[in-house]
């Protein structure tokens, strides 16, 4: 009897035990584990001129990169996040296509994960400041991460999206459990129905120029300065030394101010050139909106090679004026500059060549005079130039008798004629006046580097990332990279679509 009840309370305690082991959830077994969501992205605006935005749902963005394969050298748009209770403000343009939900694949489902992005057409950008249509996130996705959850569901594009363009966005969303997840899409643009605007550069193709040489876009009209950001994110660059391999040049885009209702856009690199660099410009503007009512014109693509290294260095106070090649001295011809008074001196600063003439007439005005010149090299747009002068020889290299020009004997002005190219630096110092980027429509040399950087319409750490992500794309791309996950591999895929992958 004992032993039958002590049977029956071991058989009450493993029925106790087994009631109390049934109410316990193993965290750790997947299938007792409720399943997270998994984020997705929607397409809330995509109407050619006006900017990209996504929203997502059960999970926060971290990171969103929009791309334009074939606008080589345009930057990568790396956007930014908006507040989801702003209303958008842009109204609709017509041809805007509808919203697409692109809600990401299962890991498992390689049907749905095939459809990845195939990136083509043209691509543009924008510095537009309008908010992203109103968009919120699922409470369920915001679990554990509620500050960003209200703050990075949201995403906006920095520039402006050309028309009959296809684009690429790729984006890296965290789900409720913080795990990662890649997700792209591509959105294809309609026609942009705008008035033709055209973009001329000052360098030729295939010219060779000197090391101070900038670069120098005049546009067909006035761009207004809400479209310039995106235009100038078009804008790509890319330099070789004489071996072709890659070289760095630290410069910038500079807005300068219009010249009669023409806007224009200058490059200068922050100190001269490198001798011997291969410079590649590729203007992406086809269809790219410059304005409410223009577009650009077509892409243009521009190759020049700046060559050797020859500074000219002027003093007004020794009458010399010294050529040099690489920091040697080549010739050091005596001068004459500009005779003291505010209105006649040479201006100190840093001119550059900008055009020669073996013939010219000087004509002034002011001064009353036309004289024929031979080998006649401008060095600012101020009048100034480099020139023989044989009628103040016996004045050069002891007094300044000019009305501004550097005169020269005829010999002297002949060889530097025969040496000299557009972009030459041309240093002047000893005189009372200096240059300023008042004096003429090409003093870029004049302004201080912070000065010329603040022209750009592009913020510098804005510049400063897109161009680390696109050093990062290119990287991840070459050969040597990984193989890409075939989880996210795939052919072409229809506008708006999306394919995604996940990292713990």
């Amino acid at each position: 009897m004992r032993f039958r009840l002590m049977s029956a309370a071991a058989a009450a305690t493993s029925a106790l035990l087994l009631i109390s082991g049934c109410s316990v959830v193993d965290e750790t077994n997947p299938i007792s584990k409720k399943e997270v969501p998994k984020p997705t992205v929607e397409v809330t605006a995509d109407a050619p001129g006006k900017k990209l935005a996504l929203k997502v749902t059960d999970g926060t963005f971290e990171n969103v990169q929009l791309i334009d394969d074939d606008a080589e050298g345009a930057l990568v748009d790396l956007g930014e996040f908006k507040d989801p209770s702003d209303d958008a403000s842009e109204e609709p343009t017509d041809g805007a296509t509808d919203a697409a939900d692109t809600s990401d694949s299962s890991d498992e489902s390689s049907e749905d994960a095939s459809e990845s992005a195939d990136p083509s057409a043209d691509s543009s950008a924008d510095a537009s400041t309008d908010p992203s249509a109103d968009a919120s996130a699922d409470p369920s996705a915001s679990t554990g991460a509620e500050a960003s959850a209200d703050q990075q569901t949201t995403w906006e594009s920095s520039y402006r999206l050309a028309g009959d363009s296809t684009y690429t966005w790729t984006a890296s969303a965290l789900d409720a459990d913080g795990k990662e997840h890649t997700l792209t899409g591509t959105v294809d643009t309609d026609k942009l129905e705008r008035t033709e605007i055209s973009a001329r550069t000052l360098i030729g193709d295939n010219q060779k120029v000197g090391v101070g040489a900038p670069i120098i876009v005049n546009f067909g009209s006035t761009v207004p300065e809400e479209f310039r950001a995106t235009v100038e994110s078009r804008l790509g660059l890319s330099f070789k030394d004489a071996d072709g391999n890659n070289r760095d040049v630290e410069g910038s885009w500079a807005w300068l101010p219009d010249v009669d209702g023409i806007s224009r856009i200058h490059y200068r690199p922050r100190e001269y050139w490198p001798e011997h660099t291969d410079v590649d410009l590729r203007m992406n503007l086809k269809d790219v909106p410059m304005g409410k009512r223009q577009k650009g014109e077509k892409d243009v693509e521009l190759k020049f090679t700046v060559d050797r290294n020859q500074v000219v260095e002027g003093n007004t106070k020794t009458h010399r004026m010294v050529v040099k090649r690489n920091g040697e001295t080549k010739w050091d011809f005596p001068a004459s500059f500009g005779r003291a008074g505010s209105r006649t001196e040479t201006h100190n600063g840093t001119h550059i060549v900008m055009s020669k003439h073996e013939y010219y007439v000087m004509r002034s005005q002011q001064w009353d005079y036309e004289t024929p010149t031979r080998h006649a090299v401008r060095i600012h747009n101020n009048g100034e130039f480099i020139h023989g002068a044989p009628w103040s020889v016996g004045s050069q290299g002891s007094a300044n008798v000019s009305h501004g020009c550097v005169n020269l004997a005829p010999g002297s002005a002949q060889k530097y004629f025969n040496s000299a190219l557009y972009g030459d630096p041309v240093e002047i110092k000893g005189s009372s006046v200096s240059l300023s980027p008042a004096s003429g429509d090409v003093a870029d040399w004049t302004y201080e580097w912070d000065d010329w950087t603040a022209l750009s319409a592009i913020p510098a750490d804005q510049r400063e990332a897109a161009e680390e992500a696109m050093k990062e794309n290119a990287a991840s791309a070459s050969p040597s990279a990984d193989a890409t996950d075939p989880s996210t591999e795939g052919t072409s895929a229809p506008s708006e679509s999306a394919t995604e992958e996940s990292t713990d």
